[in-house]
């Protein structure tokens, strides 16, 4: 399931997934009808999270797992990197959560944490070498945007590409060919530095539901 309609077409036509176009209450499925539910960063995305954990609450088994990662506003890697946070990522990412208010959102929706991590290898270190470069070249996630192939559409737009634009060009990649060595062996070190402080630039939790009833009703948002 996704609520990208590029990100659903691009699913389907290079890997021939099957996959819902909407949001969980569009896709009207049956009451009591999940053993298991993910959301892998995705609920700093949404913009009525309340909403949406009472329709997972809805669709969700009794004894059901809901699995939900976020990054964490109050990891050591984003109050290192502030404003140049891979994480951050404005306007995407239109809520940041702490370990505080996730479980306090998730209350709010009928649900307990039953178990918590605070660090995730692919999140972390990628998060921690997006933003060391962030803080080094004149434009940010330029590396994440050459990898997914986005600098390339958002470069097809330009009309004018002076002198200027391809200096900073040449200057991004130079910077990046010369660090990213470096850079790497830094992120893998700061990832397991902050996985031991319990401190890692993502937060994890493993919900059931409370046992009580809805705390709020979907419909009034």
């Amino acid at each position: 399931m996704e609520t990208s309609r590029n990100a659903v077409l691009s699913a389907r036509e290079r890997n021939r997934l099957d996959i819902f176009c909407g949001d969980l209450k569009d896709a009207n499925f049956p009451s009591h009808f999940f053993d298991v539910l993910t959301m892998w960063h995705v609920l700093e995305h949404i913009p009525y999270p309340i909403q949406l954990l009472a329709e997972v609450k809805r669709v969700m088994k009794n004894g059901g797992l809901l699995f939900i990662s976020v990054p964490d506003i109050e990891s050591i890697q984003a109050k290192v990197c502030k404003g140049k946070w891979f994480h951050m990522d404005p306007p995407r990412h239109l809520y940041q959560y702490s370990p505080g208010t996730l479980n306090a959102i998730l209350e709010r929706g009928g649900f307990k944490i039953m178990k918590v991590s605070h660090s995730s290898v692919e999140y972390d270190a990628f998060g921690w070498f997006q933003s060391i470069l962030n803080m080094l070249l004149p434009e940010m996630n330029i590396p994440y945007y050459w990898l997914n192939g986005r600098i390339k559409r958002v470069d097809s737009h330009r009309n004018s590409k002076g002198f200027g634009w391809y200096l900073k060009k040449v200057w991004a990649g130079g910077i990046i060919l010369i660090s990213i060595i470096p850079v790497s062996i830094l992120s893998i070190l700061l990832t397991c530095l902050c996985g031991i402080f319990k401190s890692g630039g993502s937060l994890s939790v493993w919900c059931t539901q409370n046992g009580k009833e809805d705390i709020i009703d979907s419909s009034a948002y």
